[in-house]
């Protein structure tokens, strides 16, 4: 099986061939779930930057990601409970 070209958006990366597919920071292996909990749990961009040993902007990526993945999978199980009561499930 041939190797998928790895995937850049928005300063996030997702190759198959590192980390395990995981979606990660652009040019690095840090996963972004990771930086965005860090984040979550109440350090501060710069500290989160610092401690991982990336650019700031690096650390926004990753949370901007993570926020519009976490959000999307919101409304997708709110659709889903939808349809399951419209259907009488």
């Amino acid at each position: 099986m041939k190797a998928r070209k790895p995937k850049t958006v928005n300063g996030v990366t997702q190759d198959d061939a590192a980390a395990f597919g995981e979606v990660c920071v652009d040019g690095t292996r840090i996963p972004t779930r990771s930086v965005c909990g860090q984040f979550m749990a109440g350090d501060g961009v710069n500290c989160v930057a610092r401690w991982w040993g990336i650019c700031d902007t690096h650390v926004e990526d990753a949370i901007r990601y993570e926020m519009c993945r976490r959000s999307r999978a919101k409304v997708h199980a709110w659709a889903r409970e939808l349809h399951k009561r419209a259907k009488g499930y």
